[in-house]
């Protein structure tokens, strides 16, 4: 955000989305159920759902091993400014 920005002298700073990639019916149910008010993004041709945009890329990677213990397939994406903008 603009807090940000300013901290970081005008400049906008990395941004990291976990991101949710079920592949069968059950996993769908159980990330609606994990992040019930998230709708799916149509992104690597499929849906995938945006559990959290963070600014750090260790505690991203460290979110997403908590979803990828629920046996959920979760991955990492940095995104461009303009992509943190808008998200």
């Amino acid at each position: 955000g603009m807090i940000e920005t300013y901290i970081n002298d005008g400049e906008a700073s990395d941004s990291y989305v976990v991101m949710l990639v079920p592949q069968r019916a059950e996993k769908i149910a159980a990330v609606r159920a994990l992040l019930p008010n998230v709708e799916p993004k149509n992104e690597w041709g499929g849906d995938v759902y945006y559990a959290g945009i963070f600014h750090s890329r260790p505690y991203a990677l460290m979110i997403a091993q908590k979803y990828q213990a629920l046996e959920l397939f979760a991955t990492v994406k940095k995104l461009k400014p303009a992509e943190s903008a808008a998200n």
